[in-house]
């Protein structure tokens, strides 16, 4: 039997500046993480924007193939007499995509938050726009692609041809589209964000969207950037400032 068992040290315990040291690693590498996670989380909100795009882009030449080669028309009457027969009526009605009443899905950019949903919106196109649209000329509402069904004058004009396009991969067929919350002073990216609308007009030559009905233009909702799909299907991200000048004539303002 021994005398004296021998006896077993003390846990160390951490002392007060060893916890502070730890705490202030996991400070700093969390203030290097998450800019890092962010910057992902951003990006992979933007692929889910590109896919969205190519799949309405895809929709609608579909449906231009089912309509002898004709774009779906802006409004079933025209801009004084519209009714709730707006573009992605058509397209829900052949079944050409998941529907426009089913919320938060192909249909809405993943950057756009519910706060971003103009309340008045619903009342008038019966649907809440959720973030992407096609052009929309105002001086000459006919000479679009996604045009009324009639002229001011009440005459019939139908759905435009696709034969009318030569550029197919220049020219915005659907994309992020937005109206400034806060009306801008200058010609630039909204600092408050867009509410959703359902057409982007195209920009002014000098003033760019400053001027345009409503301030309806390209929002810039990934990074300063806009995700668009051009006449052929595939997809393309722009900053403002190419947008807002018409770079290449990508808003058809010249040619098609």
């Amino acid at each position: 039997m021994k005398e004296q068992e021998e006896r077993k040290p003390d846990r160390a315990a951490f002392t007060l500046i060893e916890l502070l040291v730890v705490i202030a690693i996991i400070a700093i590498l969390a203030s290097i993480l998450m800019p890092v996670l962010a910057a992902a989380q951003a990006k992979a909100r933007k692929i889910t924007c590109v896919n969205n795009n190519k799949e309405i882009a895809t929709a609608i030449l579909m449906y231009i193939s089912d309509d002898n080669g004709k774009f779906p028309i802006l409004n079933e009457r025209n801009y004084s007499s519209a009714t709730t027969n707006w573009w992605w009526v058509y397209l829900n009605k052949g079944n050409y995509i998941t529907s426009t009443t089913v919320s938060n899905n192909v249909w809405r950019c993943p950057e756009v938050k519910i706060t971003d949903l103009n309340p008045n919106d619903f009342a008038y196109f019966h649907v809440n726009p959720e973030g992407y649209g096609p052009f929309e000329d105002t001086q000459n509402p006919n000479n679009c692609l996604v045009r009324y069904n009639l002229t001011l004058s009440g005459t019939v004009e139908g759905g435009q041809n696709v034969n009318i396009v030569k550029r197919v991969s220049s020219i915005w067929l659907i994309g992020d589209v937005g109206v400034p919350k806060l009306a801008q002073a200058v010609n630039r990216i909204p600092p408050n964000g867009y509410y959703t609308e359902v057409t982007v007009i195209q920009p002014q030559t000098g003033t760019g969207w400053l001027d345009v009905p409503a301030q309806k233009q390209a929002a810039c909702r990934h990074t300063r950037q806009a995700v668009f799909s051009c006449c052929d299907g595939h997809v393309e991200s722009w900053k403002w400032a190419p947008l807002e000048t018409d770079f290449n004539d990508v808003f058809a303002e010249n040619s098609y």
